[in-house]
């Protein structure tokens, strides 16, 4: 199930599976138009209404819960002593050079438990991957996707842009 919605001036993607072995699995996929290469954008399948009937039905419910946020960011918009940019740094000995393009980093004690990144097709962007769990049992309700967008931004400011709420701690 996919559906296509403008919110504001932006025009966002839900994919949305229900159902699973048990029944009860929730599964949704949030993406900005922006995040899709040019001609790959998904087909709508669904309208909004029906797209939001489903939804309606999960408010009210207690879940367990998964997010990953995916990002993409210029290699100069990151902060020279974040943990990243000191990664990618090139390393050069006589007339070898050896640059790390890609890494997992797993972090214990939060609610992130991996940030994934690799320099874009480019060479001029880093393409992030975090996923993280928030603690206990969330109850659904009607700004469900909004305050999980607003959650993994300020993980993504907090870990890998160094800017947060325990950024300078």
């Amino acid at each position: 199930m996919i559906g296509k919605f403008h919110v504001g001036s932006r025009t966002v993607y839900l994919r949305i599976l229900a159902g699973g072995q048990s029944g009860k699995h929730l599964h949704i996929d949030f993406a900005l138009d922006s995040f899709f290469p040019k001609g790959e954008k998904p087909k709508a399948t669904h309208k909004k209404a029906e797209i939001m009937a489903l939804l309606n039905e999960a408010i009210g419910a207690t879940v367990y819960l998964g997010v990953i946020g995916c990002f993409e960011l210029p290699i100069e918009e990151l902060p020279e002593r974040g943990l990243v940019r000191s990664l990618y740094t090139e390393h050069k000995a006589g007339g070898i050079a050896i640059k790390l393009v890609e890494g997992k980093l797993t972090i214990t004690g939060a609610p992130v438990r991996y940030i994934s990144w690799s320099v874009a097709e480019d060479g001029k962007k880093i393409d992030f991957e975090i996923e993280a769990n928030k603690k206990g049992i969330v109850k659904i309700d009607e700004m469900y996707l909004q305050s999980l967008l607003d959650w993994i931004n300020s993980q993504f400011r907090l870990f890998v842009l160094t800017r947060g709420e325990y950024a300078d701690e």
